[in-house]
């Protein structure tokens, strides 16, 4: 049963919701540097999107590095990749029925792990498929000249196994920016050197000013993409990519000024730590996940604002009453 917190005798409050937004050549791992080959069409590539989605044209002459995955997903190996069993073929009507499984494993639809991990395509084409929402790319393995094809899927930003080494490149322009990471932005961040987690168990945190991007590389247990950080105590930590352009993770220098002069410091200190308090103007959980609204007794509007990591907050008209965490 989770704790509940009430919060009594609150005035009306403004709530202004901080906006969690959506944010060339050698691509690394924390522990293994690859080499990248450069052509001509890549060097000009100019890509900030690394799924394309129904657009995977814009892959054509692109080079893609296969990314790996956590050690517990190894053993199903990779799937999507096969060759064709005819020379001819009508690629419209193309599908995994007229190819056979490379590098096989199940001979059906999965791939080894270790005979696909970590190698560089160039992609030569994108064909047509049977289903409108898929696409074939025809891929040429770097190392070896291989031909195969890669059963793509539009609607599948997940499965998607590739890094565009365009795109990878395009995020390296990063280093030496400088950011301010709240609670959130630091939630799964450990020093490099000794392994500890900079947010304890107690909810403290370790709150620094700022921190300079000092790489961008793929982390070796999950596979993310991540930035190298450090702060003026030579601290060196990791965040998610993805998370420097979520403003309720992640600050740049002007943003912190901006928020410090419109809340006062002693505000946006607790906006970085995701704490609420009486009388505050800003509400530094961010934008709910979702609401659910509920009409009371006298037009009175009940709403449970509901946040990842079982949080909510709850209003009664424009009260906050409860929170629950």
């Amino acid at each position: 049963m989770k704790k509940m917190k009430k919060l009594l005798s609150l005035s009306v409050i403004l709530i202004i919701s901080v906006v969690c937004g959506n944010v060339r050549g050698q691509i690394t791992s924390l522990k293994t540097k690859i080499d990248v080959e450069q052509s001509d069409e890549l060097t000009v590539y100019d890509s900030t999107i690394n799924f394309m989605e129904f657009n995977p044209k814009l892959y054509i002459g692109q080079t893609v590095y296969l990314v790996g995955k956590s050690e517990s997903l190894r053993k199903y190996g990779y799937r999507g990749f096969f060759k064709p069993k005819k020379k001819k073929l009508d690629f419209s009507k193309f599908s995994s029925l007229h190819t056979e499984n490379i590098y096989y494993w199940d001979g059906k639809y999965n791939s080894l792990y270790d005979k696909l991990n970590s190698k560089h395509f160039e992609v030569l084409d994108v064909l047509n498929h049977k289903n409108n929402y898929k696409y074939w790319l025809k891929l040429r393995e770097q190392e070896s000249g291989d031909i195969l094809y890669y059963e793509y899927s539009g609607k599948s930003k997940s499965s998607f196994p590739f890094l565009v080494v365009g795109f990878f490149e395009k995020q390296k322009e990063l280093v030496g920016k400088k950011y301010v990471f709240t609670k959130l932005g630091l939630r799964n961040s450990k020093d490099l050197k000794t392994g500890k987690k900079l947010i304890e168990s107690d909810g403290n945190f370790l709150m620094t000013n700022k921190w300079t991007i000092k790489d961008v590389t793929i982390e070796d247990s999950y596979y993310y993409l991540v930035v190298v950080v450090e702060n003026d105590s030579s601290l060196k930590t990791t965040v998610n990519l993805s998370d420097l352009s979520k403003e309720c993770y992640a600050y740049t220098p002007e943003r912190v000024e901006f928020y410090e002069k419109k809340f006062n410091k002693a505000n946006f200190y607790l906006i970085l730590k995701r704490q609420v308090r009486i009388g505050m103007t800003i509400l530094s959980w961010g934008e709910p996940e979702d609401i659910n609204k509920t009409i009371l007794s006298g037009n009175v509007k009940h709403e449970q604002w509901m946040y990842s990591l079982s949080s909510y907050l709850y209003f009664e008209g424009n009260i906050l009453t409860t929170i629950q965490n």
